[in-house]
């Protein structure tokens, strides 16, 4: 008798915990995606660190064209004439092959997604 009285109770809490148990689960979901894209900008901010030390806006009076701004597609096209020696030989055939295509798509993406220095062109690269 008691239990019946509390079984209306009992349904509305079980129910609350299930209609609520996705919703927990989807927060878990935004969470770990959250980290995930925090993990994936670090790691492009980070392989990216090496190509603006040289072609970075905040260079002032550099030759080497900026690469912050650029479309994501000019960056990769342009790696991939380094990567297959094509081109006049610079350094760049080198440090390209050091990057995997992933990478360089990452690092594409990151550095086309900031916006251009101030003062720097955000030339088309024509080397």
């Amino acid at each position: 008798m008691k239990i019946a009285s509390r079984l209306p109770l009992l349904l509305t809490r079980t129910g609350i915990g299930l209609l609520l148990a996705p919703a927990a689960g989807l927060a878990w979901a935004a969470d770990a995606g959250t980290a995930a894209a925090n993990v994936t900008a670090r790691h492009a901010r980070s392989l990216s660190a090496t190509c603006t030390g040289c072609h970075g806006g905040a260079v002032e009076n550099s030759p080497m064209v900026a690469l912050e701004g650029l479309p994501a597609a000019q960056i990769e096209a342009r790696m991939a004439v380094y990567r297959n020696n094509s081109g006049a030989p610079t350094v760049m055939h080198q440090i390209a092959r050091g990057y995997t295509e992933a990478q360089v798509r990452l690092i594409a993406e990151y550095l086309s997604a900031l916006p251009a220095a101030p003062g720097a062109a955000a030339a088309r690269i024509s080397r």
